[in-house]
């Protein structure tokens, strides 16, 4: 232990006083007040301040150390504050006086243990793919020639992009730069305070108060909190005694995500920024980092030590003591010197040299004791991600000496707020040994870096995924779970007894863990107690559309296992009757009644959750069995990237034939959100599902590009999320639906690897990848020999981690689709091959390239064209056929001399849904043949239909009609011109001659599908200013019948 620094004390008012803080060139070089210190004893009072200042080294730690002596609580007692009453800045001082930073215990053990667990240095390393995530979207906006603001243009960037993460707030970027900006300048007056040097800051923060209390309320009852603010809210409300104590407690986490925010941004930009500085102007050390990556760590303690942010910490004194061989009294005010301290020569060799292999460097720049700094851990791992990456991007950039600096004008956040540099790209050459980070090399032949795949995410208490739907009964039993497109509302306490009660009746029948149960209903809310009650059953659940052929239901029945299936409780018709296969399977309605407890049913999360369906090659159905955990983790994986708030709305879209439908499904129910349910006919795309949107205030929609493509644009000032799934998304639907204040997602995942894979926030690219992998999911890109490919080289796609699923009965598949994963943590893991072609870009996400097979995508809906043809040669009479997607449609040649196009389709309806019936069928004696004798597929492209041009492309005049001579009646003429203006759009939608329609023309029959409905309902809504609703229109497809439809709504009018 080193002894006080004694001399004889020659204390000056103006040389020595703790005014000098302020002054600007102390703000640019410290060293200019700390040598002036220097003069003194390592601990004297100010007359200016009114308070001891401490600059050794030694007595620092003792001041930050010694809790009980030393406390941390700024400002006025809370009773005098309550006697002042309200006044400008009381609520800024409530808020410090709230933060971790500027409390003791017990609050302040309170606080710092409910965030722990967040800044531990395994949690941080476990964060670094998101980390090199941050530094390379921030190095790759930078030029790679000019002038280079490393604050606003770099570091600034970084922590902003890291608070939002940690905090869940990345879609609130600007504003959170403008509250750390604030939050500095405040700073400056906690000597003051409650009155407030800069009385501009107060508006800004009390929005930043608002804005976070909003938004931690909304986080209070999460189960598995998804963010650092939701992980607060509930620790600190679990522990309130009244409604009135959890109101305060909500204040408190607000206080601290201020803290958090503000915090964060002084000290990772001044780090940052710092560091880069002294490197250039040490060029020998900066070749030292070059050459020895290793020593970033120390190099990052040495630049906190040399040139730190924070240059003094406050401290009252709270009982008489000894420091220094100074007294000191209680109610005193001790400041403590951190810059100066870490300068101190009887503690540092050469104290005012770089030296970034300095080992014994233990500085105070982040304090010490109980009030270090919490996120420290992550400012340094950032740091040093940051400064490797700009080294190897720019290695010999210089600071541009001829613009000044500029500094914020408080000492205890000092930071710059400018710091020019020029930059000139060059790659640097590979190290002469290991980065210190994978993945830091720029030689791009290397397999993409492990860390890209650390999505390790824990899934919490809650395994089974109805468990976290009764976790919302519980909790908020008169929150809305179910709205229909009438208007309808169900709670969840609603849904959650009832579906009690159906669990009930299927358990008394002998449905338990392992039996899968098809559900067969129209979308209600029957259909989701139905889903409910099978999973508190024990069982998984089948879901299909009540309008999909029987026999292929049959089919997918049989696949599955499933010997009962859910019905609505209006009498089977004959069609519902056929899925009961001659009494192998029995089909049941839903039974009233309540029941206030769940059967007993033993399930767990190993056990399958639900089964869904997919094309195969062979003309059979694939069924995949996903388990709890699966569907608990896509849970976790959509709490992190969606961010569902309990007033959010989620449109159920997708099919039930088909696993998106899981995907809105358990994004609106596992998180406590309403899900908003509508008939088949009013999801039809086009402008009536615009309507519903926007009618029912739907906040969160995911819909296949093509039908975002097909609707028309409008406002929904409600859509906070749009997300695209199921097929290449083009940047033109982006930016007709990307607005202020809501986000656009690209979403991948194949139904084998329950649902969602990977994800991809769009902005204002040329292109979109399908992103990065979600929770606990991993992906390789592979050759053909099963080796990692580098980056930027095709290769297949293969999944790994949490949610795969497995083939029923299909042995041989799982033989040819499934691999041990040899890259994976835990042995006996699989890997899943998808057949997608990808590539690995620099960024760490994934680009899609195509397909390795015949397998294609129709409105989102996988269709294996192999199955197609195989269900097409089953028809009589056809000997062959071939099956190609052209224009996004299907198109079949058939080899026949004995069938026509209505036999053929009339069967094929029989077998196939709708997206997997092929728009045109061509029947010829003979499919063209090679030199070889073998089918020549290339041969049927002058047999297919052309490529259909978009339908927002005008029709060439020529290939439409003239308005017919006009006869008769007024209102016959008006009616002639309706029914010609309505073949006219027709032609539109379908892109055909106008001379194919006729008046009485099927619009399906011409080749219309959901799509080019909603482009022609679209169009009528247009050109006669009429809404057509998609039902009324599947009653009436004609000319003919939309014209009755026009003169009925103009009559309505």
């Amino acid at each position: 232990m080193t002894t006080a620094r004694l001399r004889t004390d020659r204390y000056d008012r103006a040389r020595h006083g703790v005014h000098n803080f302020a002054r600007p060139d102390v703000l640019a070089d410290p060293t200019r007040y700390v040598d002036a210190l220097a003069e003194l004893d390592s601990v004297f009072y100010d007359e200016v301040g009114r308070m001891w200042v401490c600059t050794g080294y030694e007595e620092a730690v003792q001041i930050l150390t010694r809790h009980r002596t030393f406390s941390s609580v700024r400002g006025a007692p809370r009773e005098e504050r309550a006697r002042r009453g309200p006044r400008g800045g009381q609520r800024m001082l409530q808020m410090v006086t709230d933060q971790a930073l500027f409390s003791d215990p017990p609050e302040h053990t309170e606080l710092r243990g409910l965030m722990h667990d967040y800044f531990t240095r395994a949690r941080v390393r476990a964060h670094d793919g998101l980390l090199g995530r941050i530094v390379e979207s921030a190095l790759n906006r930078l030029p790679e020639t000019g002038q280079v603001d490393l604050v606003s243009e770099f570091a600034g960037r970084m922590s902003v992009a890291l608070g939002g993460e940690l905090l869940g707030l990345g879609d609130r970027q600007d504003e959170l730069t403008a509250w750390a900006d604030a939050y500095g300048t405040l700073l400056g007056s906690l000597s003051s305070l409650p009155d407030v040097r800069d009385t501009g800051v107060i508006p800004v923060l009390e929005q930043a108060l608002t804005a976070l209390r909003a938004e931690v309320s909304t986080r209070m009852d999460e189960s598995e909190p998804r963010d650092l603010l939701g992980h607060m809210a509930t620790g600190m409300c679990a522990a309130a005694a009244s409604a009135a104590d959890v109101d305060r407690r909500l204040d408190i986490v607000a206080a601290n995500g201020v803290l958090l925010v503000g915090g964060g941004y002084q000290t990772l930009s001044h780090l940052v920024s710092t560091g880069l500085v002294l490197l250039a102007r040490h060029p020998g050390q900066r070749d030292k980092l070059i050459a020895d990556r290793s020593l970033i760590d120390s190099a990052v303690d040495e630049f906190m030590r040399l040139d730190g942010s924070s240059q003094y910490l406050a401290r009252r004194v709270t009982e008489d003591t000894v420091v220094g061989g100074k007294q000191l009294s209680a109610g005193q005010t001790v400041l403590v010197h951190v810059a100066a301290a870490n300068l101190d020569p009887t503690r540092f060799a050469e104290p005012r040299k770089l030296d970034i292999e300095r080992r014994s460097n233990k500085h105070l720049g982040f304090s010490a004791g109980r009030h270090y700094c919490i996120g420290a851990p992550y400012a340094e791992r950032l740091a040093q991600k940051a400064i490797l990456g700009f080294l190897d991007r720019y290695p010999d950039y210089e600071v541009n000496e001829d613009v000044d600096e500029a500094w914020s004008g408080h000492p205890n956040t000092r930071c710059r707020v400018r710091c020019p540099v020029i930059v000139s790209f060059r790659p640097a050459d590979p190290p002469t040994q290991e980065p210190a980070f994978p993945g830091s090399k720029p030689d791009s032949a290397l397999p993409a870096p492990s860390d890209w795949n650390h999505t390790a995410t824990p899934l919490g208490p809650l395994r089974c995924w109805h468990e976290h739907v009764e976790r919302h009964a519980a909790h908020s039993p008169d929150q809305i779970a179910v709205l229909t497109s009438a208007g309808r509302q169900y709670t969840y306490g609603d849904i959650d007894r009832r579906a009690n009660a159906v669990a009930h009746h299927l358990r008394s029948l002998g449905i338990e863990p392992g039996t899968v149960v098809g559900i067969g209903m129209e979308r209600s809310v029957d259909l989701v107690i139905a889903v409910l009650a099978v999973a508190k059953a024990g069982a998984a659940f089948l879901l299909f559309e009540t309008t999909a052929p029987a026999e292929r239901v049959r089919m997918t029945l049989d696949d599955a296992g499933a010997r009962w299936v859910l019905a609505d409780t209006a009498p089977r018709d004959a069609e519902t009757a056929r899925w009961e296969t001659d009494g192998r399977r029995t089909v049941l309605g839903i039974p009233d009644g309540t029941a206030e407890r769940a059967p007993q049913s033993g399930v767990g999360p190993g056990d399958a959750a639900y089964v869904v369906c997919t094309s195969g090659t062979t003309g059979r159905p694939k069924a995949i069995a996903i388990t709890h955990d699966g569907l608990v983790n896509l849970h976790v994986a959509q709490r992190q990237v969606v961010r569902l708030h309990s007033a959010d709305r989620v449109l159920q879209f997708f099919s039930l034939n088909f696993d998106g439908c899981i995907w809105d499904l358990s994004l609106a129910l596992m998180s406590g959100a309403t899900l908003v349910v509508a008939p088949l006919a009013e999801l039809a795309p086009g402008p009536g599902l615009v309507r519903l949107a926007a009618r029912t205030a739907v906040t969160v929609m995911t819909l296949t590009p093509s039908v975002w493509d097909a609707l028309p644009v409008d406002d929904l000032p409600a859509l906070r999320v749009a997300a695209a799934a199921g097929e290449v998304l083009p940047p033109s639907v982006v930016s007709r639906w990307r607005r202020a204040g809501r986000r656009f997602l690209n979403l991948y995942g194949p139904a084998e690897a329950a649902v969602w894979t990977t994800w991809h926030e769009c902005t204002d690219e040329a292109g979109y990848p399908i992103g990065r992998p979600v929770a606990n999911k991993r992906v390789h890109v592979l050759d053909e020999s099963g080796e990692p490919v580098p980056v930027g080289t095709s290769g297949e796609l293969c999944i790994g981690g949490f949610g795969l699923g497995r083939y029923l009965g299909r042995p041989e598949l799982m033989e040819e689709r499934f691999l041990p994963d040899r890259f994976g943590p835990e042995p006996g893991r699989l890997l899943y091959r998808t057949g997608d072609i990808c590539r690995w870009l620099p960024s760490g996400e994934l680009e899609f390239v195509g397909r390795r097979d015949r397998q294609v995508k129709i409105r989102g809906q996988r269709v294996e064209l192999d199955e197609v043809e195989a269900l097409l040669s089953t028809v009589e009479g056809v000997r062959s056929a071939m099956v190609r997607m052209v224009g996004g449609a299907l198109h079949a040649t058939v080899a026949s001399t004995t069938v026509d196009e209505p036999t053929v389709r009339a069967r094929l309806a029989q077998l196939l849904h709708s997206g997997m019936t092929p728009q045109s069928i061509t029947i010829v004696p003979e499919l063209p043949r090679d030199g070889a004798g073998k089918t020549d597929r290339r041969g049927t492209d002058a047999l297919a239909v052309p490529p259909a041009a978009s339908p927002l492309e005008p029709m060439p005049e020529t290939r439409l009609l003239p308005l017919p001579e006009q006869t008769g009646s007024c209102e016959e003429r008006e009616r002639t011109t309706t029914v010609w203006r309505a073949a006219k759009l027709f032609a539109f939608a379908l892109d055909i001659p106008q001379a194919e329609v006729r008046t009485e023309s099927d619009f399906f029959s011409l080749g219309g599908d959901s799509l080019s409905t909603a482009t022609l309902l679209g169009q009528i809504e247009e050109k006669f200013h009429v809404a057509v609703e998609t039902n009324d229109f599947l009653l009436e497809p004609t000319p003919v019948g939309v014209a009755s439809l026009v003169d009925r709504g103009r009559a309505d009018d």
